[in-house]
């Protein structure tokens, strides 16, 4: 099982924007600004899922979450938050975060994709 990661394959098509290489510039900026901080914390707690073969890495340093999930099979899929570890959402508009989807999006209760689809969150408990 992965962290929650999906690999690209290389080459893609012509280096537009809507290809990964047309976008790795923006990709390398998100990953040194948003994901590295979780990823390399010395504070920060990792667990993995697998639900219904969406993988689904979730890391936590404290005061927010970070999900990475991938949909790894060809189906449509619907994804309760409580399955994922984020069982405290009740509101994606003011807890839930979109930095990167790709045939995925999210509602009150879950994650829904496409076959293939991404996504990274930063999620934010209810304050106590």
């Amino acid at each position: 099982m992965s962290p929650g990661s999906k690999s690209y394959q290389y080459p893609t098509t012509t280096g537009n924007v809507t290809t990964i290489e047309g976008t790795a510039t923006n990709l390398t900026v998100l990953i040194t600004d948003i994901l590295q901080p979780f990823i390399v914390g010395s504070n920060v707690t990792h667990t993995t899922y697998d639900h219904l073969g969406v993988d689904a890495g979730l890391w936590y340093n404290g005061t927010a979450y970070l999900l990475l999930v991938a949909n790894l099979v060809d189906a449509i899929l619907y994804v309760p938050w409580s399955d994922v570890g984020l069982g405290a959402i009740t509101n994606t508009t003011t807890q839930v975060e979109r930095i990167l989807s790709v045939s995925q999006n999210t509602n009150n209760t879950g994650l829904n994709f496409l076959p293939g689809g991404i996504g990274i969150y930063i999620a934010t408990p209810p304050s106590k």
